[in-house]
């Protein structure tokens, strides 16, 4: 074999990331959720040869108070619907800390849909009505999907 056929991304086992942003900082004192971010996506436009692919939600989240439950999720505009795997869970946390939820790609309800482009929207929401609307609040600082590749 000539080295123009061993020409890959990388090595095996590289990863290889691309990310799609969904949302940046913002306060939210609700339980009705607030959108944060939207993007448009279709998971088979993401395709790299030699490469395998998954789909990761990432977030960094905090609450104003604890204790408090708050929540960030993805929600499928264009067929109505949340992504049941992107639902993140901050739980009694005041500091920045890292939430991430690998995605289900399919065509069934609650995942990603492998069906074509469809919109989707980034979403803060708190538990439950707040107590205290001054500190009761879930502090998003960032929100992104992510592609990564797996050099195979």
């Amino acid at each position: 074999m000539t080295q123009a056929h061993q020409i890959g991304p990388g090595q095996v086992g590289n990863l290889i990331t691309q990310v799609v942003p969904c949302g940046g900082r913002e306060s939210h004192n609700s339980d009705t959720p607030l959108v944060v971010g939207a993007f448009s996506f279709n998971p088979n436009n993401y395709s790299l040869a030699k490469a395998s692919v998954a789909f990761k939600f990432v977030v960094i989240a905090a609450n104003g108070i604890t204790p408090l439950t708050t929540h960030v999720k993805l929600r499928n505009i264009t067929d109505g619907e949340d992504v049941t795997t992107s639902v993140l869970d901050v739980i009694d946390s005041t500091a920045q800390a890292k939430y991430e939820a690998t995605l289900t790609v399919g065509s069934g309800a609650g995942e990603i849909k492998n069906t074509g482009e469809k919109i989707y929207e980034c979403r803060i929401y708190l538990d439950a009505p707040p107590g205290n609307p001054a500190t009761d609040t879930i502090e998003l600082y960032k929100a992104e999907l992510q592609a990564i590749f797996t050099v195979l």
